[in-house]
Order: structure tokens, then sequence, then C-alpha cells
């Protein structure tokens, strides 16, 4: 199954669950896309290997911090961790949007 197309994101993260949109368009080994939320709307660009996808991304709010993403695809839905930096990880989960 291919990661190209649009999803609707829930991030477990210490301040409760942050929603998203990402949009995501695959390649045999990369992707690019795009991740809407509350603060707008950022490209993203990442890797793929077999069924694991993993990328980074920046938010500027609360503060500024890096964060890593390593999902696993199976279906039409993805589940992994995001790394918060100094704040650890939280959970990452993504459901094809109809």
């Amino acid at each position: 199954m291919t990661a190209t197309g649009k999803w609707n994101v829930v991030i477990e993260s210490l301040l409760g669950q942050q929603r998203r949109e990402m949009t995501l368009e695959a390649a045999s080994d990369s992707f690019t896309g795009s991740v809407t939320g509350p603060e707008g709307t950022n490209a993203i660009a990442g890797n793929i290997a077999g069924d694991k996808l993993t990328w980074s991304d920046k938010t500027t709010s609360p503060m500024p911090l890096s964060l890593d993403f390593e999902v696993t695809l199976a279906g039409n839905e993805m589940a992994g961790v995001v790394k918060l930096g100094i704040f650890g990880k939280a959970k990452f989960m993504a459901t094809r949007a109809c």
C-alpha cells in the first residue's frame, strides 16, 4: 500500500492530543508533502524503507522544537513515535482520509 494521499493525524503529546492534516506524495524510497495545523501549513520530505517512513519537522508553538518521526504504514493507518527533543517521545497515529 502506498503512503500517497491525505491523512488525519493525532499526536499524543504532553500538551494533549495535537491534530493535523497531512498530504503525502510517495515515490519508491522517498516522499514529499505538507502538514496543516493551527500554526499553518508547512512542507515535509522524508524517506521510505519498506513500510517505514521517517522525516523531520520543526514547530514554533508553544516553543521552537525539532521533531523526528518514525512511523509504520499498515494499509490505511500509520503508527509510530515522534521524538520531541528534550521532551522525550510522543505517540503518532494517522488514518487515511476518505
